[in-house]
């Protein structure tokens, strides 16, 4: 059996920016979310026989869905935003990592998940057809960091805005963002525990939203 262990502890260091409304930033990065931190590997204890969970990569222009026990996984996240979607109540949860802003052209009509209007519909999508209720979803975001630190870059802002604004037409609010700046981020959703990690190059992850049990 693998008895899981939360570690709920405020952070070990320093956080001299942590503002009254929960908002948390280092070296030049916000993190808009509780100010709670624990390293993935602190999550699961293992006892002899165990394994550990699965995981899912979910690539560059590509959105998975779960309702089991497995683990979503998005890494080296640059330019691109990624968003986790949780039900709450069910504990059906998506990721969607895209990679352009607004909607897909005609022509790209196979690739079109790359796109953050597309993505965003067929996540949830899928997530309405598994059983999840819309009233329960809420969203946490992470990426659009200007990785090759382009004075003249336009696609992190384009991806941020088109994604906040999609995200607030179908009137799922982000609970937790961690965006900007210039260095990759890796995001992982466990929607059966109902959390959300995100790590920074190459700090540790760290919890940005758990469900209040």
């Amino acid at each position: 059996m693998i008895t899981k262990h939360l570690k709920a502890q405020t952070a070990t260091k320093p956080r001299k920016d942590i503002a009254e409304d929960n908002s948390f930033g280092y070296n030049g990065r916000t993190t808009t979310g509780i100010p709670l931190v624990a390293s993935f590997k602190d999550f699961w204890i293992l006892e002899p026989g165990d394994t550990m969970k699965n995981i899912v990569d979910v690539q560059t222009g590509e959105v998975a869905i779960n309702k089991t026990d497995a683990l979503l996984r998005s890494s080296g996240i640059g330019s691109c935003i990624v968003i986790a979607l949780l039900d709450l109540e069910n504990r059906i949860g998506g990721l969607a990592h895209v990679m352009l802003p607004d909607r897909a052209p005609e022509k790209d009509k196979y690739t079109e998940t790359r796109y953050a209007e597309n993505a965003i519909e067929t996540v949830l999508k899928k997530m309405l057809d598994a059983g999840a209720i819309r009233a329960h979803i809420i969203s946490c975001i992470a990426g659009g960091a200007n990785v090759l630190k382009r004075q003249d870059d336009t696609i992190c802002e384009a991806n941020i805005r088109s994604v906040t604004a999609l995200l607030a037409e179908y009137r799922i609010p982000i609970k937790q963002k961690s965006i900007g700046g210039t260095e990759r981020r890796r995001l992982l959703l466990d929607s059966n525990q109902g959390i959300v990690l995100c790590g920074i190059a190459d700090e540790e992850d760290e919890i940005i939203f758990k469900i209040n049990r």
